[in-house]
């Protein structure tokens, strides 16, 4: 996994991700100067779950092409679902309340 924020750099055929990936500040996130690949068994999670303001989208990695979309490993409380979105270059959580309709751009 990844962990920390800040950025990182890849051997030349790309990083692949499995496991657990951390991200002490979700405002911050990690930059990665080449390609991510996340498996299929791959989550990703924070330090300070309740930092995440619903409604407000929260770019936790950029690369130069992400393949593969990790699961949100966070307490479901509050009523808080988490999605995570693959762009193609970045991976993208957002917190909301059940029912809310979701709009990426």
């Amino acid at each position: 996994g990844i962990s920390g924020s800040g950025a990182l750099k890849v051997p030349a055929g790309g990083l692949t991700v499995t496991g657990e990936s951390k991200f002490g500040n979700v405002d911050t996130g990690v930059t990665v100067d080449g390609a991510v690949t996340f498996g299929t068994d791959a989550t990703v999670t924070c330090d300070d779950p309740d930092a995440l303001e619903v409604g407000k989208p929260y770019t936790l990695l950029t690369a130069t092409s992400v393949t593969g979309t990790p699961k949100m490993d966070l307490p479901k409380k509050r009523g808080v679902i988490y999605d995570v979105v693959n762009t193609g270059t970045a991976i993208v959580c957002t917190a909301r309340k059940p029912g809310l309709i979701l709009v990426v751009q």
